[in-house]
């Protein structure tokens, strides 16, 4: 499952209730994996500062890393409140495609 997370494949095909259990676990473990960093990088950005390590972040950074934070969000992995917090960014700014 973590396999197949990492390389873009989010939907998955659980045949049994007992299944869910892990990927709901599974799920949450991936997209909080480095969060604080994604968070950090998007305040940056919207800072127009250097971000960890003194990078510029560009724009399809930007968008990557917002869609994984949306996604952290709508599967409740992070409330919107801590995602609006770390970022700096408001709700409409979070949903920006």
């Amino acid at each position: 499952m973590r396999h197949s997370l990492r390389h873009g494949f989010h939907q998955g095909w659980d045949l049994h209730p007992a299944q869910l259990p892990s990927r709901f676990a599974t799920v949450y473990a991936f997209l909080l994996d480095g969060m604080e960093d994604m968070l950090a990088r998007l305040r940056a950005w919207r800072d127009r500062t250097p971000g960890p390590g003194g990078i510029l972040v560009e724009p399809a950074t930007v968008r990557a890393l917002l869609a994984r934070v949306r996604r952290a969000v709508e599967c409740g992995a992070v409330t919107e409140q801590e995602a609006r917090a770390g970022t700096g960014l408001d709700t409409a700014e979070l949903r920006i495609r």
